[in-house]
């Protein structure tokens, strides 16, 4: 009975349900793609740093796997030094840009060196065009010139400078728009500069004594294990973390203030039917239970539409904007609903503690 009664209430008030249910959906939203781009950016920019196939990445003294902020802080000329180290095989230097506006899109730029960057990785797999090979020529991946609709010949202004774009390479790995560093540097005014060194060794046994030898010869630099960097990223990502916490504690408020004005305003407006439950024997636990079960019932199918409209979300953000990553885990999307539905019975305990302290007699004679 309490089952159907509970049920029967959601389909009474259609509309004030509706208005609930869109509410947590709402929420599971915000966890699920807010998060889930974030979570995606920064998965699919450590991946493909990892990809690149370098054995060690060289940051400057004092930074964290987070160095796309730090643009052209180490001097190119430590790189003949780093080529005299026991087990190095080869060294290139990347100047990456902090974050350019390009074509409505915000792309970090990387400026390299067109004949030691192959030498440290997979090389650069070319599928249209050719690799660069004046200042100001420019090759992108294939998800850039897809979702740009740009071509080999046409030409591309970054940072107020005209650039001809040269060569499509397949997408993966490093920046999404490769140019000279040399080129970069004049532009940012980062002469002889550069803001990390991809470095490989001789050999996968000789990968950790060179670390050791880079960390013991250049003092304060931080030399990561490629393999590892998805993992040193994430540990560094501190205004990721905090960022995911906001969104769900948004989440979490949203769901319990949405709940709780749904559960009072239906107590309120119920006043004689629940005078009528209690003056026929209806107990105190049992009003309580009706009033929490309908709010469970809200949370379902709010967390439910909520997992929906979050796919159609991804779908048609993919569908506008190619470039982007919206990673939706399953472990996240059991995260926001159970916060959600948390939230949603704190927000509902009020209303039916309120409803079974409810006087059936005064009840009537008020009504």
């Amino acid at each position: 009975m309490i089952t159907r009664l509970a049920a029967s209430n959601l389909f009474y008030r259609k509309t004030k349900a509706t208005v609930s249910i869109l509410a947590v959906a709402l929420g599971i939203i915000l966890v699920t793609v807010l998060v889930g781009l974030a979570d995606g950016t920064i998965n699919e920019h450590s991946k493909r740093i990892e990809r690149i196939g370098a054995d060690i990445i060289l940051q400057p003294p004092g930074s964290s796997a987070l160095f796309a902020f730090n643009s052209g802080v180490i001097p190119i000329k430590l790189k003949e030094k780093i080529l005299q180290f026991p087990g190095v095989r080869s060294v290139s230097p990347v100047l990456m840009t902090a974050g350019t506006k390009v074509k409505d899109s915000i792309v970090l730029l990387w400026g390299i060196d067109a004949d030691t960057y192959p030498q440290v990785g997979a090389g650069i797999k070319i599928v249209e065009g050719r690799m660069f090979s004046a200042p100001y020529e420019v090759v992108m991946d294939t998800v850039w010139a897809s979702s740009k609709q740009q071509e080999v010949g046409d030409s591309l202004m970054l940072m107020n400078q005209e650039f001809k774009i040269v060569g499509i390479r397949q997408a993966g790995d490093g920046g999404r728009l490769l140019l000279p560093i040399g080129t970069l540097q004049e532009i940012m005014s980062a002469e002889g500069k550069a803001s990390f060194f991809l470095i490989s060794a001789i050999s996968a046994s000789a990968v950790e004594p060179l670390a050791a030898v880079l960390r013991k010869e250049l003092p304060g630099y931080n030399p990561i294990f490629s393999s590892t960097y998805s993992q040193a990223f994430r540990e560094n990502a501190i205004a990721f973390k905090q960022f995911v916490r906001v969104v769900t504690a948004l989440a979490i408020i949203v769901s319990f203030l949405v709940i709780l004005l749904a559960m009072y305003t239906s107590v309120v407006e119920r006043t004689k039917e629940i005078g009528i439950l209690k003056a026929i024997g209806a107990s105190r636990l049992f009003i309580v239970g009706a009033i929490l079960l309908e709010s469970v019932f809200l949370c379902l199918i709010g967390i439910a539409s909520g997992y929906g409209l979050s796919f159609l979300t991804k779908a048609w953000l993919l569908h506008l904007y190619p470039s982007l990553t919206v990673d939706i885990s399953w472990h996240r999307l059991w995260t926001a609903g159970a916060w959600a539905m948390a939230g949603g019975i704190v927000g509902s305990l009020y209303p039916a503690y309120r409803a079974s302290r409810l006087d059936p007699v005064e009840t009537l004679v008020f009504e």
